[in-house]
C-alpha cells in the first residue's frame, strides 16, 4: 500500500471535492473555509481531518496558523470564489464595472476584491512550497484581465497594481514560472464521470524536477444523462417529502411559478407557454392585470432528460434563476409534474456525489443546494490527482 501524501485546501467550502480523494494517493489534513457554517460542515463530513481552520485566509493570524500546519504538503488545493469573474451575476458584474468622470459604465471591470484572493493563493504557495498545486475556477480566470478602479489605486499594494491589466493566468506565470511547472486548461465535468455539463479552468502546477502533470484524458465514453442520474427517483411536488431518501424533499415555491412550470414541457422555458396566463407576468400596478414580464430565456427553465444537467450555480434553489428546474413528466391533462427545483439528494447526484455521502440533514435547503453548487466535481478532482506523474 502506498503511503499516503499531505494535502491541504484552501477556499475548502463543504469539501464536495475531496469526497473520492481516497481513492488517490492524497489525505487533506488541513483546510481553511471563512464561513462557520460551511466550516461545521466541513467538520461534520470529514470528522478525520485533523485541523479545520475557520477564518480569512488573508488575516495574518490566519494565514500563519494555515501555513504552519500546512508545512511539508505535497499538494495544495485552492478553489478562491467564482463570483468575480462569473458572467451570470449580472448586478455583480454591473458593480464592478469602473466608471468614467460622468459616472456611466466604461466596460472595463475594476478591481474585485474576490479576484485579488488570487494575489494571495500565490503568496500561499510561496510560503509552503508544495509539491503540486491545483486551482480551480470558472472558465473566465483564465483570461479576464484585472483593473484596478481609480479610487483604489492610491490604497492597493505595490505588488496588486503589479498586476492590473494582465489576466490571471498571466500573474500566475510571472509570479512562479521560475519554480513551477505550469499547465492551464478547460474541463468539462460531464467527460469525467459527472452528470452534468459543467465547464472550469484548471491550472495544475509542479514544482520543478517532480515530473510531469497534465490534464487527464476525458473518463467517460459518453455522457451520464440526467434521466441515468436521477430519473428513478420519486416525482415530488410543492414541498412534498419523500420515505425514499432523507434529502428527497421540494421546497417551497411561490404558486404562481409553480403554474407557470406545470404547464412548461421537458427542456423549455415558461417563457414560450402557449397560454400568456402561463408565461411569467406580473400584476400591473395601474390596470390591476396580469401583464408579462420580460426575463432571460434560461430561467423559468426546465433541464433536458436526454443531456446531463446544467450547470448547478449559486442560486439554484430558485425556480427564476438559470436552468433550475426539474425535468417533469407529463400527466394526463397536458401538465408537467415536478415543478420545483431540485431537490438536495438530486443536485448531490448530479455533482457526481453517491447518495451515501454524509451531507448533514439539519441544514437548509437553500444553504445546501448553494454550497454544492460552489463545489468542485469530485470526479474530476480525482481524475486530475490521479493523473499527477502520468
Amino acid at each position: 500500500m502506498n503511503r499516503m501524501r499531505k494535502a491541504v485546501s484552501v477556499f475548502s467550502n463543504i469539501g464536495v471535492g475531496e469526497a473520492f480523494l481516497d481513492k488517490t494517493d492524497f489525505r487533506v489534513e488541513v483546510a481553511c473555509e471563512i464561513e462557520r457554517q460551511r466550516c461545521d460542515t466541513y467538520k461534520a463530513i470529514y470528522p478525520k481531518v485533523k485541523d479545520v481552520i475557520c477564518g480569512d485566509i488573508t488575516a495574518p493570524a490566519i494565514r500563519a496558523e494555515f501555513c504552519k500546519k500546512a508545512s511539508g504538503t505535497s499538494l495544495l488545493i485552492a478553489t478562491p470564489p467564482c463570483q468575480g469573474f462569473s458572467t451570470l451575476n449580472n448586478k455583480t458584474n454591473k458593480d464592478i464595472k469602473d466608471k468614467d468622470e460622468n459616472g456611466k459604465y466604461t466596460g472595463k471591470k475594476k478591481h474585485d476584491p474576490r479576484n485579488s484572493l488570487l494575489q494571495n493563493v500565490i503568496s500561499l504557495i510561496r510560503d509552503i512550497m508544495p509539491e503540486y498545486v491545483l486551482i480551480e475556477n470558472v472558465p473566465r480566470m483564465l483570461t479576464s484581465i484585472m483593473y484596478l478602479h481609480k479610487s483604489e489605486r492610491e490604497m492597493t499594494d505595490e505588488g496588486l497594481k503589479a498586476y492590473e491589466n494582465k489576466t490571471s493566468l498571466q500573474i500566475i506565470q510571472e509570479a512562479l514560472h521560475e519554480t513551477y511547472d505550469i499547465v492551464s486548461g478547460v474541463v468539462n465535468a460531464k467527460d469525467y464521470g459527472t452528470p452534468q455539463n459543467r465547464r472550469r479552468a484548471i491550472l495544475l502546477m509542479t514544482k520543478k524536477g517532480e515530473g510531469e502533470w497534465e490534464l487527464p484524458k476525458p473518463t467517460s465514453p459518453s455522457p451520464i444523462t440526467l434521466r441515468k442520474a436521477i430519473g428513478d427517483l420519486p416525482t415530488l411536488e410543492n414541498q412534498e417529502k419523500s420515505d425514499f431518501h432523507r434529502l428527497h424533499y421540494a421546497q417551497k415555491h411561490s404558486a404562481r411559478h409553480i403554474d407557470w412550470m406545470r404547464h412548461t414541457p421537458t427542456g423549455e422555458a415558461a417563457w414560450t407557454n402557449a397560454v400568456a396566463k402561463h408565461r411569467p407576468n406580473t400584476i400591473d400596478k395601474i390596470t390591476k392585470k396580469p401583464r408579462e414580464i420580460k426575463g432571460f430565456t434560461n430561467t423559468y427553465k426546465r433541464m433536458k432528460w436526454n443531456e446531463p444537467a446544467p450547470t448547478l450555480i449559486q442560486g439554484a434553489h430558485m425556480i427564476s434563476s438559470s436552468n433550475t428546474v426539474h425535468p417533469g413528466r407529463p400527466y394526463p391533462d397536458g401538465t408537467y409534474s415536478d415543478a420545483r427545483t431540485l431537490s438536495i439528494l438530486e443536485a448531490m447526484l448530479v455533482m457526481g456525489l453517491p447518495d451515501y455521502w454524509p451531507l448533514p440533514v439539519n441544514l437548509s435547503y437553500k444553504n445546501s443546494i448553494n454550497f454544492l453548487g460552489e463545489g468542485f466535481c469530485p470526479h474530476v478532482v480525482e481524475a486530475l490527482v490521479n493523473n499527477i506523474g502520468k
